[in-house]
């Protein structure tokens, strides 16, 4: 799966193997790149991210799949974590807690 980016969700058991992964991942935090880059390639994108922010719009959490290395450090450092910069960031502590958001709600 990782890898293809032509692999899209192909049935319910292609489905299924996805939930398992999330499921491992929640036991197993190493698991975690590899359940997101999975559930990205099988919608078609070509990353994945999965993020959580505390209460004082820290960023407790932040994994971004099939990307540069260096890019979480140059997201910082170009100010991305600020919510007066960055429109998702401020979409996302503007939501109650445990509230998903996708690109549509802003």
């Amino acid at each position: 799966m990782p890898g293809d980016k032509a692999t899209m969700i192909r049935d319910d058991e292609h489905w299924l193997q996805l939930t398992d992964a999330f499921h491992a991942a929640a036991i197993d935090p190493d698991r975690w790149y590899g359940a997101l880059s999975a559930f990205a390639n099988a919608t078609g994108s070509q990353h994945g991210q999965l993020m959580c922010m505390g209460e004082n719009a820290t960023m407790t959490f932040n994994l971004l799949t099939d990307v540069d290395p260096g890019l979480p450090d140059a997201f910082v450092a170009a100010g991305g974590a600020d919510p007066n910069i960055n429109p998702r960031r401020r979409a996302g502590i503007s939501r109650p807690p445990l509230t998903v958001i996708a690109e549509s709600d802003f």
